[in-house]
């Protein structure tokens, strides 16, 4: 169904779970319905654009005329973003084992905010396993993006993936997850000095992490030269955050 009313987005949203909270103007809003994200509206800084304002974008080079891939997208909200910072091809790659009927969502999302926004995004979604990301042959990216994922796969998955992607990108973010929800093994690949030490061991020659004192989900960053990262901190949203925990 196109896409050519408030009512048909309000239509559309009822189909789906919502991992990440989405503004689609106009006062509507779709809710996150899960259980670990379901007080975090689409401002929030641990999840979807909030996210992408306090802590990714300020990780990410210039945007402008770039290619760029995000590695478990879900929804696709990054890409949007992404795309909105002036990348000229996007591409997202999730798949149904992970979230059901993401790729559906994701092309709403995209199509709404199209309508919306009376523009069109250059975003391609592709339903695979993470762990074949070698084997898809996606070509070459300026920057890539892998938020929350990478630390499911297995250790030598890891490896595999990341010296595929020195190979072929040039700036690669990874956010981790210092929680600890998740199994003791899950867990160690997900704390920033792993994601680190495994930068380094693909090849990449300037790394560092981003690792706010509060903030569960810091980010790791592989680059091909250096990179200064962006100071776009919003203070706003830090005292939302706060509050939310207090």
């Amino acid at each position: 169904m196109a896409i050519n009313s408030n009512e048909d987005i309000l239509d559309k949203i009822r189909l789906f779970k919502w991992y990440s909270a989405v503004d689609f103007g106009n006062g509507i809003i779709a809710k996150t319905n899960y259980p670990s994200a379901c007080c975090m509206s689409p401002d929030h800084i641990g999840i979807g654009a909030g996210k992408w304002n306090y802590i990714i974008r300020r990780n990410l080079p210039d945007l402008q005329g770039k290619r760029v891939l995000d590695i478990g997208c879900n929804n696709g909200i990054m890409c949007i973003m992404a795309a909105r910072g002036g990348a000229t091809d996007v591409v997202g790659v999730d798949n149904d084992a992970t979230w059901k009927n993401w790729i559906e969502q994701a092309r709403f999302i995209k199509e709404a905010l199209e309508w919306r926004c009376k523009t069109k995004y250059p975003i391609s979604f592709v339903n695979s396993d993470m762990a074949k990301l070698p084997k898809l042959g996606l070509g070459h990216f300026d920057v890539v993006m892998a938020l929350c994922c990478l630390y499911y796969l297995p250790d030598n998955i890891i490896e595999e993936i990341l010296t595929y992607l020195n190979m072929n990108a040039e700036h690669v973010v990874i956010q981790c997850n210092t929680s600890g929800v998740h199994s003791a093994e899950i867990n160690k690949r997900a704390k920033p000095k792993y994601m680190l030490r495994a930068l380094k061991k693909a090849g990449f020659e300037f790394i560092y992490s981003d690792t706010p004192f509060f903030y569960k989900n810091p980010v790791v960053v592989g680059s091909k030269k250096p990179f200064k990262k962006r100071k776009s901190l919003s203070l706003g949203s830090v005292r939302s955050f706060l509050r939310e925990k207090l």
